[in-house]
């Protein structure tokens, strides 16, 4: 696809993995010393054990990072929305409640991250709801409990119909 002026190009493609691997990388960079730093600003000595589990931490969360803005537009979106879900949660307790607890950047990294994961897409328990329901309704119909694997094989067969049913 080509732009309007001077034909430039408007999508590029990262054939190779190039891009992926170099932001994943910075990532893992750019996480160790944010968490070597927030380490040292808390009072840990610098080269100890805590400043290189902090070290460990952060380059761990920003690989993780890294790897979602890696993997493209959706995921990206996805934990860009999250992010934003959490900070308009934050500013609300703190505008209401009087509270003044805003997350870290480790926060924010994970709800980047998980965000990024589902791409943005809400998780429900309706199905699971859906299939508590199911079962629930064959042990009320079932007048008791005679044989078990006949009525494991209801439940298997209610579902997912085209589960065999096996003696």
């Amino acid at each position: 696809m080509l732009g309007y002026r001077h034909m430039t190009p408007v999508m590029y493609i990262d054939r190779d993995g190039n891009f992926a691997i170099s932001i994943f990388i910075a990532g893992f960079i750019i996480g160790g010393i944010l968490g070597g730093y927030t380490r040292v600003q808390n009072g840990a000595e610098v080269w100890s054990e805590d400043f290189w589990i902090g070290v460990g931490t952060g380059a761990l969360i920003g690989a993780a990072v890294g790897t979602v803005a890696g993997l493209g537009v959706a995921y990206l979106m996805g934990g860009l929305a999250s992010v934003g879900n959490k900070l308009i949660s934050d500013v609300t307790s703190s505008v209401f409640y009087g509270t003044n607890n805003f997350g870290s950047w480790e926060d924010y990294a994970v709800a980047f991250v998980i965000g990024g994961l589902i791409k943005g897409r809400r998780i429900s328990n309706g199905p699971i709801e859906s299939t508590n329901s199911k079962i629930k309704t064959i042990i009320k119909a079932s007048n008791g409990i005679r044989n078990f694997r006949r009525l494991r094989n209801k439940f298997m067969y209610s579902i997912n119909k085209d589960t065999p049913l096996k003696n």
